[in-house]
C-alpha cells in the first residue's frame, strides 16, 4: 500500500499508464499490509515510510532504511520464539497491529484513493479485502473505507468457498493465489464492475 501510493504520488504511475483507467483495484492483505507500512518485511528496506500527520493524513517523510529508522536485526532466538503463536501474540507480528498502526494504514489507502482521484479524474478506487483469515480486521478496515467512498469487495463473497477451502485457491507451498483464483477474480470483475464510458 505504501509503495502503491509513492508511485502515485511521484507521477511514476501517470507516466506508466497511458490511459484514463476507469477503476482502480488494491488488493488488501489486512494483517500483512499493516506490517508493511510500518517497515516489518525482509524485502523492504528502503520503501517509502509514511508518518499519520495531526490532520490524519498520510505524509511520505523518508525510507525505512534512513539512518533515524534503521530496525535492529532480529536475534537467532526471535528467529524460534516466532514460531509460537503465544510469542507472536505477545511479542510478534500481532503486538504490532494496533489503533496506532490501523490508522496509519487506513489514512495511506484514503490519501491513495484521494491522490488517484486527482491524477485520474472520474476513476473509482476499488479494494479486494482478503477477509478469509483476520475475519474481525478485515471487517473493521472494510466499514472504515466504506465510510470514506471507497468501494470494498469481499473476497468471501467472490469465492464463497475460500473460507472452507482456501488450500484450492493458492499455490502449494507458497500460498500465493493460484490460477483459478485469479480466474475467479477476473470474471466477478468482467461480470459486476461495468468500464466507465
Amino acid at each position: 500500500p505504501h509503495q502503491m501510493l509513492s508511485y502515485m504520488e511521484s507521477g511514476l504511475a501517470k507516466f506508466l499508464i497511458d490511459c484514463n483507467p476507469g477503476h482502480i483495484f488494491y488488493f488488501a492483505l489486512p494483517k500483512g499490509h499493516i506490517l508493511r507500512v510500518i517497515g516489518e518485511t525482509s524485502w523492504d528496506w528502503h520503501g517509502p515510510r509514511y508518518e499519520l500527520m495531526e490532520d490524519g493524513v498520510a505524509k511520505l517523510v523518508g525510507h525505512f532504511d534512513d539512518p533515524e529508522y534503521i530496525r535492529p536485526e532480529p536475534s537467532k532466538m526471535a528467529f524460534y520464539l516466532e514460531k509460537s503463536l503465544i510469542y507472536l501474540k505477545i511479542f510478534g507480528e500481532w503486538s504490532k497491529i494496533n489503533e496506532n498502526t490501523k490508522t496509519l494504514y487506513s489514512a495511506i489507502i484514503k490519501k491513495s484513493l484521494a491522490v488517484s482521484k486527482e491524477i485520474f479524474p472520474g476513476s473509482k478506487f476499488h479494494v479486494i479485502m482478503m477477509n478469509d483469515s483476520d475475519a474481525m480486521l478485515a471487517e473493521s478496515l472494510a466499514n472504515d473505507f466504506k465510510s470514506h467512498g471507497i468501494i470494498v469487495h469481499n473476497i468471501s463473497e467472490i469465492i464463497p468457498d475460500i473460507l472452507s477451502d482456501k488450500g484450492k485457491y493458492t499455490i502449494q507451498g507458497d500460498g500465493h493465489p493460484n490460477a483459478l483464483f485469479n480466474e475467479l477474480l477476473g470474471k466477478y470483475i468482467s461480470n459486476n464492475i461495468k468500464p466507465n464510458l
